[in-house]
């Protein structure tokens, strides 16, 4: 394996000039599993969360298939988890944490709204 010799801009490694052709083989790392579930939770494409960790949508498919399994329940994921720990704050006594941003609410309303339309 070649060394590296520092970070790109977007703390990606700096791979030192080849003699072979292509690109070194790519490799699933812990950070840009949680940068694709990080994307997938904002909602981005599958090439979009691709582009975000600078391999193309194959690659991504074939590295993080789990993560890309788990691409419609992120966003709902995220959100349950930062109200979890909002309300872990508030219950400790952060007067701060018991002001839940109104986007969060906003979201979850919107979410409630569509949800219900479906169903009837």
């Amino acid at each position: 394996m070649a060394e590296i010799s520092g970070l790109d801009l977007f703390g990606d490694p700096i791979q030192p000039d080849r003699e072979t052709r292509g690109r070194p083989e790519h490799s699933w790392s812990l950070a840009n599993s949680n940068k694709v579930l990080i994307a997938f939770a904002r909602g981005l494409s599958v090439k979009e969360a691709a582009v975000a960790i600078g391999v193309s949508v194959p690659t991504l498919r074939k590295h993080y298939f789990a993560e890309v399994g788990k691409r419609q329940a992120a966003r709902v994921r995220m959100e349950i988890a930062q109200l979890a720990r909002l309300n872990d704050a508030a219950s400790g006594g952060n007067v701060a944490a018991e002001t839940v941003p109104a986007s969060i609410w906003t979201a979850l309303s919107h979410r409630r709204r569509h949800s219900t339309r479906r169903s009837r």
